[in-house]
């Protein structure tokens, strides 16, 4: 597959992607993410949202398509849904550990750093375990530990999930920064409704194969008035509509 537009920072083309080839979980996928704009992947709990960013990332043993990753980007940070945490090292440890696997200096991310624990309300929680934590405060443990990191590429599966109404608008306040730094954004939700205004471009993916795509606010052409809050009625939608 040949770069489309030298401008994009990624370029997915799923044909077919599962555990074998008789056991396919998502096809006919396909999206770019500019540099410096934010794709919301966009779907039902199952829709085959997080299956994507495995078959993106190489963690399915099956797959047939090509996934780039421009050179540009170099190393990517990816937030997964599920938060994970050593047993026996503070947050702060946690911390630690990332800024010294990624090569980030204490000079770096200090502003970085600082800005982030206190919009997420986690000073108090430095020296304390995460494992411990309640479920919410994991994921937002998860969400600063994958901001820390300075990349070209953001992935974010399931971001909005358990956290507070502050912490979301945290997220969404730190992800704006990302895009006006040049960063691009792909951002997996079922969370339509923060997506509005947030988002450049949308993918739509219904049972497990692309649905729709649609331009930069078109987001209130799908979601209706009782659809506002999550997409449980995504497969209800009229594809006829009008779409970018």
């Amino acid at each position: 597959m040949e770069w489309s537009d030298k401008m994009s920072t990624v370029e997915v083309e799923i044909l077919e992607a599962g555990y074998t080839a008789d056991q396919i979980l998502i096809r006919d996928i396909y999206f770019t993410i500019d540099r410096g704009k934010i794709l919301g992947l966009l779907g039902v709990n199952g829709a085959g949202k997080t299956v994507t960013i495995r078959a993106m990332l190489g963690e399915l043993p099956y797959i047939r398509g090509e996934m780039r990753i421009h050179e540009r980007a170099g190393q990517y940070s990816y937030v997964s849904e599920q938060p994970l945490f050593y047993e026996g090292l503070t947050l702060h440890e946690h911390i630690e550990l990332i800024s010294a696997i990624n090569h980030i200096t204490s000079s770096t991310c200090k502003d970085r750093l600082d800005n982030l624990l206190h919009d997420f309300d986690l000073y108090s929680y430095l020296h304390q375990y995460p494992t411990t934590f309640s479920k919410g405060m994991k994921q937002k443990c998860n969400l600063v530990l994958g901001l820390i990191k300075i990349a070209e590429l953001y992935i974010f599966d399931d971001p909005f999930a358990l956290i507070d109404l502050k912490s979301k608008k945290a997220f969404i306040n730190h992800v704006n920064l990302l895009k006006q730094k040049g960063a691009s954004v792909l951002l997996a939700t079922t969370a339509a409704n923060l997506c509005e205004g947030l988002c450049d471009s949308y993918i739509y993916i219904h049972q497990n194969t692309l649905f729709m795509a649609a331009a930069q606010n078109h987001i209130k052409v799908i979601c209706e008035d009782e659809t506002k809050e999550s997409l449980d009625c995504f497969y209800h939608l009229d594809v006829r509509r009008s779409f970018i």
